[in-house]
C-alpha cells in the first residue's frame, strides 16, 4: 500500500511541476503578444495610410527614389558600423563581441 501512496505522490508533484510550466508560459505568451500585436496593428494602420497617399497622390511614387538616395546618403555619411548592413547582423550571430 505504501509504494501505491509514493505512486500517487510523484505523479500528483508531475502534474504540480506541468501545471506551473503551463502557467507560466501562458504568462509569457500574454505578456509578448500584447506589445507584438500593437506592433502589428499600428504597423497595417500605417500601411493603410501610406496606400491612400499613394492612391490620391500618384506623384509620390516619383519620390520614391530620391527618398532612398537621401537615406543611403545618411547611411553612408553618418551610419557608422550601421553601413555594413546584413553583414554586419551576420558577423554579429556567427561571433558576438
Amino acid at each position: 500500500m505504501q509504494e501505491f501512496a509514493d505512486c500517487q505522490q510523484r505523479v500528483n508533484a508531475s502534474r504540480l511541476l506541468i501545471w506551473r510550466a503551463a502557467v507560466r508560459w501562458l504568462f509569457l505568451c500574454t505578456v509578448l503578444a500584447l506589445p507584438v500585436g500593437t506592433a502589428s496593428a499600428l504597423f497595417l494602420a500605417v500601411l493603410n495610410r501610406v496606400t491612400e497617399a499613394f492612391g490620391t497622390k500618384p506623384w509620390l511614387l516619383w519620390l520614391l527614389p530620391l527618398l532612398g538616395a537621401v537615406t543611403a546618403y545618411v547611411y553612408r555619411r553618418w551610419g557608422g558600423p550601421a553601413r555594413q548592413g546584413m553583414t554586419l547582423i551576420l558577423d554579429e550571430v556567427t561571433a558576438p563581441k
